[in-house]
């Protein structure tokens, strides 16, 4: 067989293989979006809770309703912890007569941002308990 023919068949079998494995993501994402679909036609905004879960790189690989928990707290904790930072910003840039509501804000937020990671600990923690099972 000449070397022509070897690397024609070797880029044959390469492409078959890739395509095969570009299958099989395809369809392992569609169940996934089912998945999460399913999910969020129990929500009162299924566009908005799709596009949110869909958004995470976790999102992808949910398969129960503990681990979409998990996925929503994590972007819940996120948004939480980007709007403390921008409250801390106005803060730092408020005259007297707001200084205090931004600090009672701010005070209210840190708790919020503490109790969203307990809640996202818990949800990791019983997903990883249902997945051995």
């Amino acid at each position: 067989m000449s070397n022509c023919s070897v690397m024609t068949l070797s880029l044959v079998f390469l492409s078959l293989a890739m395509s095969s494995a570009h299958t099989n993501r395809i369809k392992e994402e569609r169940k996934t979006n089912n998945f999460i679909n399913e999910a969020c036609n129990h929500t009162t905004d299924q566009t908005f809770c799709v596009k949110t879960l869909g958004s995470d790189p976790d999102g992808a690989s949910a398969s129960d309703l503990a681990g979409l928990t998990a996925i929503a707290l994590k972007i819940t904790v996120a948004n939480a912890t980007d709007t403390y930072a921008y409250i801390s910003k106005l803060l730092n840039r408020s005259g007297s007569d707001t200084k205090e509501s931004f600090e009672d804000c701010l005070d209210v937020y840190q708790l919020t941002v503490d109790h969203l990671q307990e809640a996202g600990f818990a949800a990791e923690e019983l997903h990883r308990s249902q997945s051995l099972h």
